[in-house]
């Protein structure tokens, strides 16, 4: 009777957390606040489909305070570029709260365009694959944990190895959904290295392993979150 009571409460105190929306935890690392904590994540998450707004928010704001610091007129710059502008990109809408410019952008600039221009300017990056952040690669709903972006990172590396080059391994809970150029599926099918990728990424601590047929796409988590549909089910 009275755990039935304490999980009434429990559940009261979810409901309240619901009607609260974004909510900040002022964590001390005691008890209570270890376990408010913990109740906040897994009634109201933390990876939402704007988590870029508040990654590159924080961001903003630590460098406006640098500049700030050191007196003057200045402005902050990211290097996104005119192909950006047409994806789910949560980024943008906080650069341009904070005032952010992005020459590239309204230069016109494309991806590939700044790549020819690097590779005559002998810049090391002008043929470096894209590689946003690891967090990108989990779908919305989903916990982001030191672990996860250790299992995604390690799937990636081992991938590469094989001399893969532009890739990405898509978390979905225990499933791994890999993402290459359609011209190497075939080749990742062949049994032998089919059986060496699912034998590795069980091994970090995937349950399933899939080859994704339509291949690599920049920002394929956001094709559900378009579709208005739950991107946990992805």
């Amino acid at each position: 009777m009275a755990k039935a009571v304490t999980l009434n409460k429990l559940e009261q105190m979810k409901e309240m957390l619901r009607t609260m929306g974004h909510v900040a935890v002022a964590f001390s690392a005691g008890v209570d606040s270890t376990f408010l904590l913990k109740v906040a994540i897994d009634t109201l998450g933390r990876n939402t489909p704007d988590r870029c707004y508040h990654c590159k928010s924080t961001l903003y704001e630590h460098a406006r305070q640098y500049l700030r610091d050191r007196g003057g007129s200045h402005t902050v710059l990211t290097g996104t570029n005119a192909d950006d502008l047409g994806d789910w990109r949560p980024g943008i809408k906080a650069a341009e709260e904070y005032g952010v410019r992005a020459p590239l952008a309204e230069g016109g600039l494309t991806k590939e365009e700044i790549r020819v221009l690097s590779r005559e300017w002998g810049l090391p990056t002008s043929d470096k694959p894209a590689s946003p952040c690891l967090a990108s690669r989990v779908a919305y709903g989903e916990e982001i944990t030191a672990e996860v972006l250790h299992m995604i990172e390690e799937a990636e590396r081992f991938l590469r190895r094989l001399g893969l080059r532009e890739l990405r391994v898509r978390h979905h809970g225990r499933v791994a959904r890999i993402e290459v150029v359609p011209e190497k599926i075939a080749e990742l099918a062949k049994p032998e290295v089919r059986e060496r990728i699912d034998a590795h990424l069980r091994k970090l601590g995937y349950a399933y392993v899939a080859l994704d047929l339509r291949g690599f796409r920049s920002g394929s988590l956001n094709e559900v979150h378009a579709l208005g549909k739950p991107a946990s089910r992805a």
